[in-house]
Parts: structure tokens; sequence; C-alpha cells
């Protein structure tokens, strides 16, 4: 979905000194704190080793699926398709560095996730009350644009409330790679595991 969404940015001419003026930290957090500039062994320290990994460029994605139990509790306990994981976590990596975190889902395992104090699930209101009116919108009115922070945040339009962030060290490491779920079925056609891929 979120995939569906970024699309590629277009050149921004106006950005309100309202907007400007409520730049946001550069930070996620998540049971402790996954940041912009972060070595990559602290990323692995925390989630460890990724569901799926794809290089584009001069930069790393790195995948992960929330919970980060969701592939093994499929092997112990098939379900009906289709499955849905809490959220996805897609890591930028240059350098050995983090420079774009991308975050999108409304499950409990997303929750805490956020950029300074807001955090997903929290309204248009709250999200235009901290950071100012966004620079723009894309075409639906589901993606929030922040330029001058290298900020997307994604909301869901049947609730107007944040369902996804992205954020990144620049405009170039905006453009990471996208992955979607590709379900594996037993012999009783329940799902029993999933596996990353990138949809180009």
């Amino acid at each position: 979905m979120l995939c569906s969404r970024v699309g590629s940015l277009l050149a921004i001419i106006l950005l309100t000194t309202a907007a400007a003026a409520k730049t946001p930290a550069k930070a996620i957090h998540v049971a402790g704190s996954l940041k912009l500039g972060m070595p990559l062994a602290e990323v692995q320290r925390q989630l460890g080793a990724p569901d799926a990994q794809a290089r584009g460029g001069q930069a790393t994605s790195l995948f992960y699926i929330l919970p980060r139990s969701f592939a093994a509790d499929l092997r112990a306990h098939p379900a009906v398709s289709p499955v849905s994981p809490d959220g996805q976590l897609i890591v930028g990596i240059r350098n050995g560095k983090i420079v774009a975190i991308s975050i999108f889902g409304e499950g409990r395992q997303t929750s805490a996730f956020g950029v300074g104090s807001l955090r997903i699930g929290d309204g248009v209101a709250a999200m235009q009350a901290r950071l100012g009116r966004p620079a723009w919108w894309n075409r639906p009115r589901d993606v929030a644009f922040y330029p001058a922070s290298h900020l997307q945040i994604d909301i869901d339009p049947d609730t107007a409330r944040i369902d996804g962030f992205l954020i990144a060290d620049s405009a170039q490491d905006e453009h990471i790679d996208r992955f979607a779920l590709d379900e594996h079925r037993n012999a009783g056609g329940k799902v029993d595991g999933v596996t990353a891929f990138t949809p180009h």
C-alpha cells in the first residue's frame, strides 16, 4: 500500500514559513531509538537480520516485518489468507549508517513509531499542530510532504490518521526500495510463511 502511494517526488516551489518553522527532529523511535545516522551494527543489534534486502544506487534497503516473530508465528500457527503483519519497516543504509527510515502499518507493533512527539495513529490535526501545514499533498491526499525535513507522512483516508512515515537524510535518500509479501500455503491451503520481494 505504501509502495503505491509514495511514487516519485515532484519539485517543491513553495514552503510556508509556518511549516518550515516546525521542522521535526530527525528520529523515529521504537522501544529505545532508531535514528538517522545510526550505525548498521546498532540496527542489527536492535532488530536482528532483515527479512529481505535490496541494493539500489549507493544505498541498501533492509526490510523488517513487524512483529519480528511474524514468520515464526505463521509456521507454528498457519492462518487463512490473506495475512497481514502489524507493520513493515524499511531502513536505508549508505556508508554503514542509516540514511532513511520508512514505517507503515497500524498494528500494535507500530504504535511506538513516530517523528519527534508525533506517532502513528495521531490525526491530521495533531500533525499540522506539531509540524505546520505540509508543503503539499499527493493527488489522493493520503501522503503529506514536508520536503525541508525530507519527511513524508502517510494518512489513512478512512480515519484521517497517520499510518506511516518516511524520513531521510536527503532527497536522494527518500528513494529507497519498496517490498511486498508473497504468501506460502501448506497442503491444507493455509498460509504458513511469507517471502518479501521488491516488486520492480
